[in-house]
């Protein structure tokens, strides 16, 4: 009995020894239990910390993004509201520049017309002068001639003394405007 009684005390050291070691392996794996729980716990603190930082700078992507469009939109406008006014500008500039070409052709129609109708008037006036000169000049020939012939009745002059044949061919008003009048004696 006493072989069987160290048997199992024997096994009940092994026994005892084992639980400890179950509770010691039990203690080991609630450590590594709690270790895989708080690294769970951590990683999922970091996923949400990425999350809200990703979410933080989506926003401030999006937010830049809007603020680009919106910029771009007023630049866009700010051209085209430039480029209307350059187009506008260059169409009055081309009207004004239509309506001062007719101004200054119609002015120089007016002026031609005056300088036309002095021309005219100046050309009537020479021709006037001339003929005057010539009606004067044929009227003291007549005058000279009938002088003459009231004086020497029968008398025709001498080759050397009729008049030269410049003064007997029909003078042009011009020459007629300049030529020397005759002194009434």
């Amino acid at each position: 009995m006493r072989t069987l009684l160290a048997t199992q005390e024997q096994e009940l050291c092994r026994l005892r020894h084992e639980i400890q070691e179950h509770h010691q392996e039990r203690s080991v794996l609630r450590n590594l239990q709690e270790e895989v729980q708080e690294n769970h716990r951590q990683r999922e603190t970091l996923l949400k910390s990425h999350d809200r930082a990703l979410t933080v700078l989506r926003d401030e992507i999006q937010e830049q993004h809007c603020q680009r469009d919106t910029l771009l939109a007023a630049q866009k406008e700010e051209f085209l509201r430039f480029q209307n006014e350059l187009q506008e500008r260059d169409r009055l500039r081309e009207i004004e520049i239509v309506q001062h070409t007719a101004a200054m052709e119609e002015h120089l129609r007016s002026e031609l017309k005056k300088v036309g109708a002095h021309v005219v008037t100046r050309c009537q006036a020479e021709k006037e002068r001339e003929l005057a000169a010539m009606v004067q000049h044929d009227m003291q020939h007549r005058h000279t001639i009938q002088t003459a012939s009231q004086a020497e009745p029968a008398r025709f002059p001498a080759e050397s003394e009729s008049p030269t044949c410049q003064d007997n061919q029909p003078q042009t008003p011009r020459q007629a405007s300049t030529a020397p009048l005759p002194q009434h004696a």
